[in-house]
């Protein structure tokens, strides 16, 4: 198998989805860092994994100070708004989006596009995003009881920055310097400054539409692959909970490509342990290798 960017055969597996109707195997290229993904026919309904990202407006405040303590209700001039959404399934090639009329930039309304995005929500197991859990979310779910939704079936939800700033140091934890620092991704986000925001509000298609643009950018490649690369060290839910397999699967990606000899430890003893070959995840089986020994220590 060839990289289909830049054919080269120096490729990794990263992981294997199985989707209602096929199993969708992605690896990563070595010499570009670009994934290719391939499908196979498949029976099994597993987990539904959606990534996700919105951009909002600024509002607009009356201020005596260039920089305000703080911006009482009568100061407001215009509130926040949703000026775009963008979502697609893991592993899977559509990018979907939504971006409000003119008219609705200028007025910090949103209503047209809160269907579409409350419907993938609702069908989601697992939501990705990047600071979802202090920002999208909650801005989501803002304008949802605003405009009358009611809330999304419940989903799990996984914050790449709150995993980076779990587990590991980086200087920078923005999307785009994590999709450098990890990947290798150099000028992978659309650059965009505070002008192009200001042309979204006073109604400007053009700007409009490159915020779209923008928006869905970072779903994928960046969001995507910023999660895959992340994956094997997070605490991952446990998609086991949605499979129907018939033997030991990776709980992260699903493989069955799982290498056994690993010791799993747990306050309560070791565990059979294994290192799944497709993501690198750890996991454990149910049989204990040896029960840990409780030590007591008296003081005289």
């Amino acid at each position: 198998m060839n990289c289909k960017h830049c054919h080269s055969d120096n490729i990794q597996k990263r992981g294997t989805r199985h989707r209602q109707y096929k199993i969708v195997t992605q690896s990563q290229c070595n010499d570009c860092g670009k994934y290719t993904t391939s499908t196979l026919p498949n029976t099994n309904i597993s987990a539904k994994i959606l990534l996700l990202d919105i951009e909002t407006s600024p509002g607009e405040y009356y201020s005596w100070s260039k920089d305000p303590q703080y911006l009482s209700p009568e100061k407001r001039i215009k509130d926040w708004s949703i000026l775009c959404w963008s979502a697609k399934w893991l592993f899977q090639p559509e990018i979907m989006g939504e971006i409000v009329t003119p008219e609705e930039a200028i007025n910090r309304t949103e209503r047209s596009i809160m269907g579409g995005i409350w419907e993938l929500m609702n069908k989601a197991d697992i939501v990705i995003t990047q600071n979802g859990i202090k920002f999208d979310i909650k801005r989501l779910n803002t304008k949802f009881i605003k405009w009358g939704y009611s809330q999304p079936s419940h989903y799990l939800n996984i914050d790449t920055l709150k995993v980076a700033k779990e587990k590991f140091a980086n200087t920078y934890n923005s999307l785009e310097e994590m999709g450098k620092d990890l990947l290798n991704l150099e000028d992978a986000k659309i650059k965009m400054d505070m002008r192009d925001w200001k042309k979204c509000v006073t109604g400007h298609q053009d700007y409009l539409d490159k915020m779209l643009t923008y928006c869905m950018n970072d779903v994928a490649p960046l969001l995507e692959d910023v999660y895959l690369a992340m994956r094997s060290w997070m605490i991952h839910p446990n998609l086991n909970l949605f499979t129907d397999h018939d033997r030991d699967v990776c709980p992260a990606c699903e493989s069955e490509e799982l290498v056994w000899g690993e010791k799993y430890m747990t306050p309560s003893g070791v565990w059979n342990g294994f290192r799944c070959s497709s993501c690198g995840s750890l996991g454990r089986g149910t049989k204990k290798q040896h029960k840990i020994k409780q030590v007591s220590i008296r003081s005289n």
